[in-house]
């Protein structure tokens, strides 16, 4: 029997400035993941990557079809260095970095992490992801072309959100615990954190 799910795709940032363009429906034999949850868009490409509860799933952003879908152990959150045409597949559960080409749709190389993540950010000018461990008390920096942890940022209370910001190559992370919570600015040139505002 054939089942689908279906999730609505807006093509109003993703390809041409349209409106909402339609349902697109796809196999779970193909899509490998019952909860669409996370997007990531290849302009180069004109690629949309769907993560979701076991994998990620690529369509085609121009016929609106799906391409392929790659099966994954947990919910997974994907992430795209743009320049080098790789998708970062964040795993939870499985607390496990995935490099997938995007020209191939296959799986090149793989992290395991010490422990669950949240949050996390990529640095697109160094291609760098930053991936923060709670239970661990501390943040690593992943570097792309290696797929190997390079630095540790600390992280005394329970990491909470972080941004970077290109333009100024810096990471902003929040933290927290019971009775207060704290922001600090990190330089991404040296990982070093130049503020700390509690």
């Amino acid at each position: 029997m054939r089942q689908s799910i279906a999730f609505f795709l807006l093509t109003v940032t993703l390809v041409s400035g349209q409106r909402l363009a339609r349902t697109i429906a796809y196999l779970d034999t193909l899509a490998t993941t019952p909860v669409p949850s996370f997007l990531a868009y290849d302009s180069t490409g004109r690629r949309v990557y769907v993560g979701g509860a076991s994998g990620v799933v690529e369509v085609d952003a121009v016929t609106r079809e799906c391409v392929t879908g790659c099966r994954l152990p947990g919910m997974t959150e994907p992430c795209l260095a743009a320049g080098r045409r790789v998708l970062y597949c964040l795993t939870h559960g499985a607390n496990r970095v995935y490099q997938l080409d995007c020209a191939t749709g296959r799986i090149v190389d793989s992290l395991q992490l010490p422990g669950e993540f949240s949050p996390w950010c990529y640095n697109s000018r160094q291609d760098r992801l930053y991936v923060f461990l709670p239970e661990c008390g501390f943040g690593l920096t992943i570097d792309g072309a290696t797929n190997r942890v390079i630095d540790t940022l600390s992280s005394p209370m329970t990491p909470w959100a972080a941004m970077y910001y290109p333009a100024r190559n810096k990471l902003y992370y929040t933290s927290q615990n019971d009775t207060a919570s704290s922001l600090a600015i990190v330089d991404c040139e040296t990982d070093s954190v130049l503020v700390l505002l509690c």
